[in-house]
């Protein structure tokens, strides 16, 4: 009879279609993702706060599947009874206390990607939030390329859900327990959004160029491409 891991496995393969989890499948999604803001830069006019604003979404999503994450680890798996209640208990005060600590830290975060997109736009943010009006005033003046950024935030969906998938196809979850599984985003959430708001800061200032902004977003591609080939030889090991 199979276990609940094994189903889940099964699972991953049948929806995604593929088994192997050497194939540098995760790595190339990410990179195809990443392209589209660069073209955003490059050919569109899209400034450092806009794409800032969705890199912040992106660690969004980083901790949206970390929650699947959180309740599929296990680590080292026992017929005892105690460990088994045990584990349940772990996961159910991890679960809640990831999302409300994660949520937290993305308010703060969010917040100040809004105030440095108000910068990069020329903008400054309203003082005064009154209902409706200020709200649309405040939407305006951000500027913000909806549409594009729908698609670039739908591309970096489908590279975490890529590298989701090779989640469950090298059984990572059966080399980490949940407690440590919570812990896992945040690295590299911090490097990627000290990095961005620091860089953010620095192009604002400079008046936005679009070399500026276009080595930005290619330095956050290979900053991408090596922590998530740091976190396979971790899980690896």
């Amino acid at each position: 009879m199979k276990s609940h891991s094994d189903s889940v496995f099964v699972w991953g393969r049948r929806i995604w279609g593929w088994s192997d989890p050497d194939r540098p499948r995760s790595a190339v999604v990410l990179v195809v993702s990443n392209f589209i803001p660069l073209v955003g830069a490059v050919f569109l006019g899209w400034n450092i706060g806009a794409i800032v604003v969705l890199y912040w979404f992106e660690c969004v999503i980083v901790g949206i599947l970390n929650v699947p994450k959180m309740a599929l680890a296990h680590g080292r798996v026992t017929t005892s009874g105690s460990w088994v209640i045990g584990a349940i208990l772990y996961k159910v005060v991890a679960i809640p206390f990831f999302i409300f600590h994660y949520g937290v830290f993305l308010l703060v975060a969010g917040a100040a990607a809004i105030y440095l997109a108000f910068t990069a736009g020329g903008s400054l943010p309203p003082t005064t939030f009154a209902p409706r009006e200020d709200f649309r005033q405040a939407f305006a003046l951000l500027d913000l390329p909806v549409a594009g950024l729908f698609v670039a935030a739908l591309a970096l969906l489908i590279s975490h859900l890529v590298s989701f998938n090779d989640f469950l196809i090298r059984r990572d979850y059966e080399g980490i327990d949940s407690i440590s599984q919570m812990g896992a985003p945040y690295p590299r959430v911090f490097v990627l959004l000290a990095a961005a708001f620091a860089s953010g800061i620095v192009i604002a200032a400079m008046g936005g160029p679009v070399w500026a902004v276009a080595t930005f977003v290619i330095g956050k591609t290979l900053l991408d491409l090596r922590l998530s080939e740091a976190e396979r030889k971790r899980h690896a090991a």
